[in-house]
């Protein structure tokens, strides 16, 4: 069963590393990404509170990826080895895509997949995550709420695409 799952996880990862390259190669595309994540934690129907920890820890992370992503993008904050930004956008990617391996339309499960990953990438980065999040802490409030709101209108490609994983 661990293999048949970490399977699975490899061919996400390596599918949405794929996608991930024009991403990183845009900083006004790494907003959008960034602005995506934000619209679907806006949209996650299941209350906080009530999920388990991990479930909200990687929802949590997610959060914070997004951001990070989107002070990349913006160039305010650049201190994330490449391989971890791919890894990242990746994981987001992933995150943002309606129909992967469990369809989002299937309310709660549809996010397990997604906080699948996103954790596996949070444990992976959490450095780099940990250290992005100290310097969001000690940027002015209002920088940070800029941040949050005036990333360019991110482009909904993702919501037609989904993840193809290889059945073999």
């Amino acid at each position: 069963m661990a293999k048949q799952q970490s399977a699975w996880v490899t061919r996400a990862m390596n599918e949405s590393l794929r996608k991930a390259d024009p991403y990183l190669q845009n900083p006004t595309k790494l907003q959008g990404l960034g602005a995506q994540v934000q619209k679907k934690m806006g949209k996650v129907k299941v209350p906080i509170s009530s999920v388990s920890a991990g479930l909200n820890e990687s929802l949590t992370s997610a959060a914070v990826m997004g951001r990070m992503v989107k002070a990349y993008g913006k160039g305010r904050y650049r201190r994330v080895p490449w391989g971890a930004l791919g890894a990242i956008a990746a994981a987001l990617i992933y995150f943002i895509t309606p129909t992967d391996f469990i369809p989002d339309f299937i309310v709660a499960a549809g996010l397990l997949d997604d906080a699948t990953i996103i954790a596996l990438v949070a444990k992976s980065v959490s450095s780099v995550l940990a250290e992005f999040r100290l310097w969001e802490r000690q940027q002015p409030v209002e920088a940070t709420a800029t941040e949050v709101s005036d990333a360019p209108a991110a482009d909904d490609e993702f919501a037609e695409i989904p993840i193809t994983l290889d059945p073999s």
